[in-house]
């Protein structure tokens, strides 16, 4: 079993006894009986028990299980009968065969028995003598096999395969729960509890019963096989035998090998069936990248009792112990004075409450489907073992009806349930780090209690903005860490401008969400939201219990300051709690400095005229910050204070005094971006190509095995894990892909990545390289991602583009007004009025008294939308068209229909009063971008703003969806009209330019340099080289077109680059062959017949003599070599290439 690799636990292990257990469902034994021991006492050592097999060397004779011997054994095998029978046990024993044979050979018996207990049943079979295994012993070899389906190599354990749900019995079984429940309303805190704890059991229980259930091996070689386990037992047998004559060393030699190949292709085969399922498995994929390191495991750091104290206090879950909020937030309790409310946004007063009772009243079960939507589908489930792929489908079997009157139910009572309170808190590994701080707290918490905490976050907390979200970039919508460092670049470089000291300082707040006081947060949002809102936060800090689990121990702790990392309200309580802070230091700093903050990063930007001025104001900022957190149950790290500073500009007493502060350096890291002093970004770049080629050298040696990673894995590598690695901040360092020495770094990654993704050889030329990898061009992603940042959003549209950002629309080719002619996107405010307005699903519309019909098109000519109007009776009251930019897309072109109906609606509402009216619109992603969204583009927020307009008038508009080309009167009127539209020549003026469009610009910017490249590769190509490139086998990417394929792609190569010649595939100009008149024009006919291409074939097909250059430089044979390829482009509608294009 040791060999086997299976898994075993000894109960008895003794001089003559050995019991083991396998798997915890059958028992092993072997027995030894003493020859000259008291039997009536020695067969008390045969277990009895349970499955038990048991193999006994009995030294005692009996017809049971061979012949008679002498009297002393024949009376020992009679006592050794008697216990068995007795005991219910079967003897497995068969045939004639000697289990005992003496080295001489001269004395033979079978005093070896094999017994097993009843409870097997007819399990233990096939026992026999195997001779062909040789031992050292005069015992023979004894084999029988165990049918019993739990016994193999590998412990398994058991657990729900979520991803098999079956979701139609899952949605079944909850709609008929819902339907017996009662539609009541949630009016005591009793009642919140109750309907909160059945939701949750509900769901539970039918997702138990619809998920089935996996072993999954968690041990053993998995590669092990039968075939293996006969070849093993035949070189056994076969060890001893050369030397007993029984057969040659060179057939033992010849089986070991043939045994040995058998074991490394099973592990080959297993390993590659393992890789080839990894093709679309992201996850696995990473894990495989990343390595498998296991981790520091928290208990050989500290017991499991310091952990959590070190972590959430040493306040055990069981103390009572007066709550730090409870003095300000309970009942009739003193409480603490209100604090004043300054300025801005604050909303505590009877507004405030106003503007809460209309967000209650807008709330709706599209706000938690919306919310349900932006949660990932396999995250880990909290302790309640749901999934929210579970959840998403129990929203839509009723679920989010109760989840709604949850939401309010909550705001309503001021209280927040102790059932979505329970939680379980793991540690994460941080690299980097010793002792305790090398482990991260995470929580866990229920799917339900996330969805809660989300939909309260977005629906209520975010229509009551704090002052200091101007100045905070986490965890806020629209803002990232690349708006962070652009106020943070934008400050720095204006201290330039003005020829002053400047400075850049980064502290870290140490605890911040483990340690922050829960009296800051309730005092902060007491200045910005009403009374309600502040209970329901108090309510949901208090009596919160931390579970922390590490290997199978648990240790409970009571949380009295802090937020649970990996909750949905916790990161918007930070920014709530740190907001006073941050106006402060920005109040105090005068023009020209700033303080930023990302998380618990504070980033100061300190400019002066002085250097003692400077000195001073940093000293300031920085002791106020530290005073700050230390008043609050936190820190700042001394060690992870960083100064960014040019020390040649300051003299030796102010760097000393700097170098007192923290540490002085020419370039810090700032929330993942590298920063010198210069903002040249060169280290950046070079730590970004670095950690991306790292990633490239762990999956290469994967690659190239014959049974590696495929094509699918190898493309999901590149784009998700390195493109992401470089382009991480593009925004803000993405002007310098302007310089040449940007592009060939990042183009150089790119060439490097292809090789291994095409398994080309080192010989390989770059150029054909470059123009047939199947991977993400990254410069083409780069561009793509700074255009549009800064062409198509609000945080970047309005900031000054500079000349390094012209340069680079220059480079693309766009003109320095192209910005200006960008769709931005804006900020769309849910609004109650205008969303109850829309139907997504088929309604009757039959009662309104007039229908408009839209609809849009893009066709190769241009874009066009259209409108039709029609009365009850279907007749035609007025139609009409626009033709749009060919930069429109096909949703764009729908949102301008949609607006262009509602200006009729408009018209026909002033002509008579009281006239009702229904809007169709066949698109979905039309209707949803411009009424459901948060957030959509201008012409959405522009159709948007003319509905909520009807409504405030007075008109009765309400809008429709229709399936498209239904064989709908109005709309397929609708539909013509647009396609008219669209073949119009003359298209309207129009600023608004959509980013699909300038991506497209951007791919094309980029094909064009890729076959520029190209021409200038082949043409310094050597004869040797073209002879490989005409064959094209060395690349396992062309091996799989046909050889004629490969020529006709060679021509075209040759002629035109890669990317021009399969955008002409398939377009046929002619019938018969212009050249000679044959009358079928097609790819045969030019490259093995056509007469007038004789000579131009003769060299093509033929490796030539002499480099491609020869070609280029006359003009007469390059300019028909390039006829020939036009030619050919023009007649070839079957070449299906395999590549990346």
């Amino acid at each position: 079993m040791i060999r086997l690799g299976t898994p075993f636990r000894i109960i008895k292990n003794v001089r003559d006894v050995v019991v083991v257990s396998i798997n915890e469902s059958v028992t092993l034994a072997s027995v030894y009986l003493h020859p000259t021991g008291d039997m009536s006492a020695d067969c008390n050592l045969i277990p009895t028990l349970g499955k038990t097999v048991t193999g006994c060397d009995c030294n005692s004779h009996s017809l049971l299980w061979g012949q008679l011997g002498h009297r002393r054994a024949v009376q020992r095998g009679r006592i050794l009968e008697d216990y068995l029978v007795s005991n219910r046990m079967e003897i497995h024993n068969v045939g004639k065969k000697t289990t005992f044979e003496s080295h001489s050979g001269l004395s033979s018996s079978t005093i070896d028995i094999t017994v097993s207990t009843d409870d097997f049943d007819g399990e233990v079979t096939g026992w026999g003598i195997d001779e062909r295994v040789i031992t050292t012993s005069d015992h023979r070899f004894i084999s029988f096999t165990i049918n019993h389906g739990s016994i193999d190599s590998t412990e398994w354990v058991s657990r729900r395969n979520i991803r098999k749900t079956d979701h139609e019995k899952l949605r079944a079984r909850l709609c008929n729960e819902f339907q017996e429940w009662d539609d009541e309303e949630i009016c005591c805190v009793p009642k919140l509890e109750k309907v909160t704890s059945r939701l949750i059991d509900t769901i539970r229980t039918a997702v138990t019963e619809s998920t089935p259930i996996k072993k999954v091996p968690c041990g053993g070689k998995l590669w092990w096989n039968n075939k293996l386990e006969g070849m093993k037992s035949e070189l056994c047998s076969k060890r001893r035998q050369p030397r007993k004559g029984l057969c040659g060393v060179e057939d033992f030699k010849r089986a070991k090998n043939r045994y040995y190949h058998e074991v490394r292709k099973a592990k080959l085969e297993k390993f590659a069936g393992y890789l080839d399922s990894l093709g679309g498995n992201s996850r696995e994929l990473f894990k495989l990248v990343k390595g498998r390191r296991n981790g520091i495991n928290p208990l050989d750091v500290a017991s499991i009792e310091e952990l959590g104290d070190h972590f959430f206090g040493e306040i055990e879950a069981d103390e009572e112990r007066s709550d730090p909020l409870e003095c300000t937030c309970t009942g009739n309790r003193r409480r603490e004075p209100r604090p004043v409310s300054e300025g801005g946004t604050d909303e505590p007063g009877e507004a405030g409450l106003s503007k809460l009772r209309r967000l209650m009243e807008a709330f709706s079960v599209k706000d938690v489907d919306e919310v349900m939507r932006t949660f990932d589908d396999y995250k880990a489930p909290g302790p309640d073992e749901i999934v929210n792929v579970h959840l998403k489908t129990a929203l839509g079997a009723g679920a989010n009806v109760w989840i709604e009157k949850i939401v309010v139910a909550r705001i309503q009572l001021s209280y927040f349930p102790t059932t979505l309170k329970g939680s379980r808190t793991i540690l994460i590994s941080k690299p980097g780090r010793v002792g305790l701080r090398s482990f991260r707290p995470i929580t866990l918490l229920s799917a339900v209690s996330k969805l809660v905490e989300k939909c309260l976050a977005q629906s209520f907390l975010e229509s009551f903005p704090h002052r200091g979200i101007p100045y905070q970039h986490a965890y806020i919508v629209g803002k990232s860490p690349s708006t962070a460092l652009t106020d943070v670049i934008r400050t720095y470089n204006s201290g330039r401008a003005r020829r002053s000291y400047r400075v850049m300082a980064t502290l870290d707040v140490k605890g911040a969400f483990d340690n922050c006081s829960w009296s800051l947060t309730v005092s902060e949002a007491r200045k910005c939201m009403p009374e309600p809102l502040v209970k329901l936060l108090a309510s949901y800090l208090q009596g919160r219990v931390a579970n922390l689990c590490v290997d199978g121990k648990t240790v409970r702790r009571k949380l009295v300051h802090g937020f649970q990392q990996g909750s949905a309200l916790g990161p918007r309580l930070w920014n709530l709690s740190c907001s006073s802070i941050i106006v402060e230091i920005n109040r105090i700093l005068p023009v020209g400095c700033c303080c930023v903050v990302f998380a618990d990063d504070i980033i100061l930007v300190i400019t002066a005229a002085s250097e003692r001025a400077l000195l001073t104001l940093l000293k300031m900022a920085i002791n106020r910050i530290k005073e700050w957190a230390g008043h609050n149950n936190m820190a700042i790290e001394e060690e992870k204070i960083n100064i960014l500073a040019e020390t040649s500009s300051f003299s030796s007493e102010v760097e000393e005094e700097l170098r007192g502060l923290g540490k002085v350096a020419s370039s810090v890291r700032i929330v993942g971006i590298q920063l010198d002093v210069n903002l040249n970004f060169h280290q950046h770049i070079d730590l970004a190509i670095a950690k991306a080629r790292g990633t490239l050298m762990s999956i290469r040696k994967y690659a190239r095995l014959k049974y590696g990673l495929n094509d699918k894995a190898l493309c999901l590598i590149w784009n998700a894990l390195c493109v992401s690695i470089l382009a991480f901040g593009v925004e803000i360092w993405g002007t310098v892909l302007r310089f040449e020495w940007c592009r060939k770094k990042v183009l150089g990654l790119w060439r490097q990545a292809s090789r291994i993704a095409l398994r080309a050889p080192q010989s390989a030329p770059n150029a054909i390289i470059m123009a047939i990898t199947p991977l993400k061009d990254p410069l083409e992603h780069l561009l793509a991602l700074w255009t549009h940042a800064w062409c198509h959003k609000d945080a970047f549209a309005g900031q000054s583009l500079g000349k390094g950002g012209s340069n680079i629309l220059n480079l693309i080719g766009f003109k320095e007004s192209y910005r200006e002619s960008c769709e931005v996107k804006k900020s769309l405010m849910t609004d109650a009025s205008v969303t109850e307005r829309v139907k997504l699903e088929e309604y009757s519309a039959d009662d309104r008294d007039l229908h408009i019909y839209t609809d849009g098109s893009k066709t190769q000519t241009g874009t066009g939308c259209g409108m039709v109007m029609l009365d009850k009776d279907g007749r035609v009251l007025e139609g009409d068209w626009i033709s749009l930019p060919k930069s429109f897309n096909i949703c764009q072109c729908e949102i301008m229909g949609i607006s262009l109906g509602l200006s009729k609606i408009k018209k026909a509402a002033q002509r008579v009063q009281g006239t009702t009216f229904a809007l169709h619109v066949d698109s979905m992603a039309a209707i949803r971008a411009s009424f459901l969204t948060r957030t959509g583009t201008s012409l959405a927020a522009e159709a948007r703003d003319s509905l909520r307009q009807l409504l405030d008038d007075g008109v009765d508009v309400r809008v429709f969806w229709v399936k498209g080309h239904a064989s709908t009167k109005g709309n397929e009127m609708a539909d013509s009209l647009a396609r008219f539209a669209a073949r119009e020549p003359k298209a309207r003026e129009s600023r608004n330019i959509p980013a699909s469009h300038t991506r497209e610009q951007i791919r094309v910017f980029s094909r064009r340099r890729v076959e520029k490249d190209l021409k200038k590769g082949l043409g310094r190509l050597s004869p040797r080289t073209h002879r490989w490139l005409h064959s094209m086998s060395h690349i396992r990417i062309w091996t799989r077109l046909r050889e004629k394929d490969r020529r006709v792609i060679l021509m075209a190569v040759c002629g035109f680059g890669t990317g021009h010649y399969l955008e002409k595939i398939g377009r046929l100009t002619s019938k018969a062959c212009r050249l000679c008149g044959y009358f079928d024009e097609t790819w045969e006919h030019l490259i093995d017949q056509c007469p007038k291409l004789s000579r131009i074939r003769y060299m093509v097909r033929r490796p030539p003599d002499v480099g491609y250059a020869y070609y280029f430089t006359e003009r007469s044979r390059a300019r028909r070599l390039a006829r020939f390829a036009t030619r050919v482009l023009q007649v070839l509608p079957n070449v299906q290439a395999t590549g990346p294009h």
